[in-house]
């Protein structure tokens, strides 16, 4: 059992340390602050590093921790050494003793109804202590129970001890009466409990001493005269020690704020109609930060102006706005309901992407109001070059941050604008008599008096709109500084981020996407007529709204039926064979695998096939999947077949001829263990759980080191710790078919931690490998544990590179300056990494990435986490590249762009066998998007450069185009552009994004 600890009545004397201490300087350590934690399974922290230089014979770590009064039993252990075990009570107060003289003490701060909030303190000595290195601190309760709930967090402590030390507050209350004593209660925090009171009114004084009373301290005094007599006289009550005197004047109705010594504090009294009288006092704000709000009336501010925007509460734009930002939907959103504002304001400090201040420029914004890191105003520079004019602010709304610590403050900002004042100039050298401040409230300043009830002087508060303030400033101060880069998320976790849902809502919107373009292209050249824009309205509104209710399912037959709408206006030859258009969504011409699902009835008397392209040249094909009538004739495949030339944004039909035999995939080696797979681009080493080698046989290259961790190995842990890799059990491969075009590979197992399937598809006449991975039913032992794949690289140092919105960002050198640094990254299209002149790339399904594992160079991706339960799949493709890495990105896109293609449309008139809708000089420009003008018989075509090279772009359209502008990206600000047969020449900027209007 607990011993019961024996400490003086306030808890705050009996502290054995300084507040230097609870610093974390000298022998004490800590851990990152996570929110509370309710400890009913095996919870870990990784603590703070122990010195090598470590002299002291203990360690000592704080936690703080709210103690439910069931009982519930615990085992600690530190670097999986139990060392001390320990009881849940409701005593406020215990010490437990363990292995070697370890301690852990419990100390209650707050007595609450259902349990203790307080502080353990847990002493272990060096013999436990692995010096150099992080100490894994774990928490094993003996029961599944609420019972425990703890908190590393070092400003938390450091807050509740500040918080007793410096309370201050006097509570009066005098019930009057005719006769000439009148007694006087007083009561005042209970930390002065045992300190003398006295007191002072004209003649009268006398000294007491306080007594405990629950939650404070209590004393009665005597003072001689009739109500009318001591009615507005000045009472001076002083505690010993306290070095703090409260002047009351005595049976008045006052609301006052004043200095008493260094302290600004607010008084509040009342007299009540039966003679009581009650009196407050309390202190606003701690002594030492006297010099922050006493400062603001110093600087040149007191001549000039504070200027307050409050933002509406319900503004647009803080709404359309998350982690992973995804422009073209937000654009969606604006053309729906137009902006209101010339800011773009972000509540939260989440995720900015690299490009965008390009973005907001574009979409017509002058400013963006945002948590950053430092209290400034500044111009954020896009990789175009374009300049955004930014207020960084410290939280959300910054008022509440600082209002409201402390009791009854909310009017009273001056300790708040007096911090924000300071800070302000530190990152500001030219702050120039205007300091902005963005406040949820109307800010109001009440007269302050210092002991000798003198006035004291402030700044002018001036409530103004956000655009107003910003003008005004930036007028000020022509000359801020402009930087540059992708702005991190400081909140992302990989226990809060869903990459399974992310994936389904990219999709999603990919789906639309295509969907827009496809319908725009197959109705352009009869003015739109059939395209459903209403529907897209609807599609929009509700990605927005509720993204769940929108089924892939749906929307792939919507997209589908934009290309059979397109393919029925094809002058096929039905004569040669049934057609087969294959439709690309990319801007280059392409050579890569087309696949489509094909049925016969039994009538049909299909055996077999050719493939053969308009020019009357067979393709080559192979088959899966397939399915025959009872009579031997051929009744469904899944036929795969390799395409040339399919052009720019276009088609291209083939024809697929009866034959009387069928082309089908060699399977002579269905089960492989451990064998070397050669095909293609790439000759493969596979193992139990993964791959053990890629060599790029082009460059006879070695793509991986596998020392510790195998290529797309699954294995769940989290950043430095490996929990389980499934390679320890037996998780062997199986040939499904090795034909003329790919090798597909699979290797599946159950096990304890859930149903585990892999598929591999190593393509032979492109540089690609296709993956699929499919987990059910996973199941979980820790809850900061996620699952993960691992792509280790090979030998040397590589710069680390992600696809972000409309740009490519290098890791470590892209990101803003002073930003918050994390391994975690979100890359929107791909990730990859660089060794000289060899380059390796992964995507396209895998969002969240971390990186620099134990200093391997390893690249994770983030599947799913603890908090994440159901079934997922994830469909990703590898490549490898040379000295230029455009090559190996197409193939990334192209696995994540598959071929679409439309067996036996019906027979059209207007469109020929083979088209370009729309090509680009520029390889380096990438579509974002095409789509119909809103309310308009126009087409909007949105591009942009992803390499960093200026160039003029010559665009050839395949329709009849009338009229062409460029815009900004709402469809506004219309600028002429000349038309040349069908074509446009566009100078095309360095990384920047053009949404053209074409007619």
């Amino acid at each position: 059992m607990p011993e019961k600890v024996q400490k003086p009545e306030s808890w705050l004397e009996g502290f054995s340390f300084s507040k230097e201490a609870i610093g974390f300087q000298q022998s004490y350590l800590y851990a990152p602050c996570p929110d509370w934690l309710n400890i009913n399974k095996t919870t870990t922290w990784d603590m703070a590093v122990v010195p090598r230089s470590w002299e002291s014979n203990f360690a000592t770590f704080f936690f703080l921790a709210k103690i439910n009064n069931e009982i519930v039993s615990y085992q600690v252990k530190i670097n999986g050494e139990p060392i001390v075990e320990f009881s849940a009570t409701s005593l406020p107060e215990w010490l437990m003793r363990g292995e070697k003289e370890t301690t852990l003490e419990f100390t209650a701060i707050e007595v609450q109804e259902k349990s203790n909030l307080g502080y353990l303190r847990l002493s272990v000595p060096n013999a436990f202590i692995q010096k150099g290195e992080r100490q894994v601190i774990e928490i094993v309760p003996s029961a599944s129970k609420d019972a425990l709930w703890i908190s590393a967090c070092p400003n938390n402590l450091a807050h509740f001890i500040s918080r007793n030390e410096e309370e201050f507050w006097y509570e009066l209350s005098l019930q009057t009466s005719p006769d000439s004593i009148q007694s006087l209660q007083i009561e005042v925090p209970a930390a002065w409990v045992g300190k003398q009171a006295s007191y002072r009114l004209n003649s009268q004084k006398d000294n007491l001493t306080l007594q405990k009373k629950e939650n404070g301290a209590i004393s009665n005094f005597y003072l001689y005269g009739s109500p009318t007599e001591l009615a507005k006289q000045k009472l001076e009550l002083d505690i010993q020690g306290q070095k703090r005197k409260a002047i009351f004047n005595l049976l008045e109705n006052q609301d006052n704020t004043q200095l008493i010594g260094n302290l600004l504090v607010k008084q509040k009294s009342r007299l009540d109609r039966t003679g009581l009288w009650k009196s407050r006092v309390e202190g606003i704000y701690r002594p030492e930060m006297q010099s922050v709000w006493k400062d603001l009336m110093d600087t040149n501010l007191k001549n000039g102006s504070v200027q307050i925007a409050t933002l509406a509460a319900d503004s647009l734009e803080k709404k359309a706005i998350s982690a992973d930002w995804q422009p073209e939907s937000m654009i969606r959103q604006w053309l729906r309901k137009p902006p209101q504002f010339s800011y773009f304001y972000v509540q939260q400090s989440y995720r900015h992407g690299l490009q965008f201040s390009q973005f907001l420029k574009k979409a017509g914004f002058k400013y963006l109001i945002s948590p950053f890191p430092q209290n400034q105003i500044f111009k954020w520079a896009s990789p175009d070059g374009s300049l955004l004019n930014v207020w960084a602010v410290p939280t959300a709304y910054e008022s509440p941050f600082w209002l409201g610590k402390d009791a009854n403050v909310a009017d009273f900002p001056l300790f708040y604008l007096g911090s924000y004042a300071q800070v302000w100039r530190a990152h500001n050298p030219n702050f120039q008599k205007i300091l902005p401040v963005l406040s949820s409230q109307h800010l109001k300043l009440t007269e302050i008096k210092d002991s000798e009830s003198h006035v004291l002087p402030f700044p002018n508060i001036e409530e103004k709109p956000a655009e107003e303030i910003l003008e005004n400033y930036l007028k000020a101060n022509p000359s801020i500084r402009s930087v540059g880069g992708e702005r991190a998320d400081p909140n992302l976790k990989a226990q809060d981020f869903n990459p399974a849902e992310t994936v389904e809502k990219r999709q999603i919107q990919t789906l639309l996407l295509e969907a827009e373009k496809w319908w725009a292209l197959g109705t352009c050249q009869n003015s739109f007529e059939g395209y459903p824009e209403a529907e897209f309205e609807k599609l929009w509104e509700q990605y927005e709204t509720n993204p769940k209710a929108l089924k892939r399912a749906d929307l792939a037959i919507f997209l589908q039926n934009a290309f059979r709408h397109t393919a029925s206006q094809i002058k096929t030859q039905n004569s040669v064979g049934i057609p087969l258009v294959v439709f690309n969504s990319l801007l280059w011409e392409r050579n890569d695998v087309a696949s489509v699902s094909l049925e016969f009835s039994p009538t049909e008397s299909v055996k077999g096939f050719q493939i053969f392209d308009q020019e009357g040249k067979e393709v080559p094909y192979q088959v899966s999947d397939v399915d025959k009538h009872r009579n031997g004739n051929l009744k469904r495949a899944e036929l795969h077949f390799f395409v040339q030339k399919v052009p720019s944004l276009g088609y291209k039909t083939y024809y697929l001829r009866p034959a009387e035999t069928l082309e089908e995939a060699d399977l002579k080696k269905p089960k492989i263990r451990q064998y070397d797979v050669e095909a293609g681009f790439y000759k493969i080493q596979l193992s139990n759980g993964g791959i053990q080698q890629i060599i790029d046989q082009e460059f006879n290259t070695k793509l991986l080191n596998t020392e510790h961790f195998l290529a797309n190995e699954l294995w769940i842990g989290n950043k430095n710790q490996i929990g389980v890799q499934f390679r320890k059990n037996a998780f062997s491969w199986k040939m499904l078919e090795d034909g003329k075009l790919r090798t597909v590979l699979e290797t599946s197992q159950s096990t304890e931690n859930g149903d585990l399937q892999q598929f591999m598809i190593i393509h032979k006449k492109q540089k690609r490998i296709d993956f699929r991975t499919l987990i059910k039913n996973p199941k979980w032992t820790s809850a900061d544990q996620t699952f993960r794949l691992s792509f280790p690289l090979g030998e040397g140092a590589y710069s680390n590179y992600h696809g972000v919105a409309w740009g490519v960002l290098e890791v470590g050198k892209d990101e803003l300056p002073n930003s918050a640094v994390s391994s975690l990254k979100i890359a929107d299209q791909f990730i990859g990494a660089k060794n000289g002149d060899l380059g390796l790339v992964v995507g396209s399904d895998l969002p969240l990435w971390e990186f620099n594992y134990q200093d391997r160079g390893i690249l994770q991706a983030v599947l799913f986490s603890f908090s994440q339960m159901g079934n997922y799949e994830f469909r990703y493709s590898l490549s490898s590249f040379g000295a230029s890495h455009e090559k190996g990105y197409q193939q990334i896109a192209q696995g994540g762009s598959p071929l679409q293609v439309i067996f036996n449309p019906l027979k059209g008139s207007n469109l020929p066998e083979k088209h370009s809708f729309l090509s680009m000089e520029n390889s380096t420009a990438v579509l974002s998007s095409l789509k119909k003008a809103k309310n308009e018989r126009a087409m909007i075509l949105r591009f942009f450069e992803n390499e960093g090279k200026e160039t003029e772009n010559l665009i050839k359209l395949g329709w009849d185009l009338g009229k062409a502008d460029r815009t900004n990206l709402l469809e506004q600000e219309r600028k002429p552009l000349e038309i040349q047969n069908n074509s446009l020449r566009v100078l095309l900027g360095r990384f920047s994004v053009e949404t053209l209007r074409l007619e």
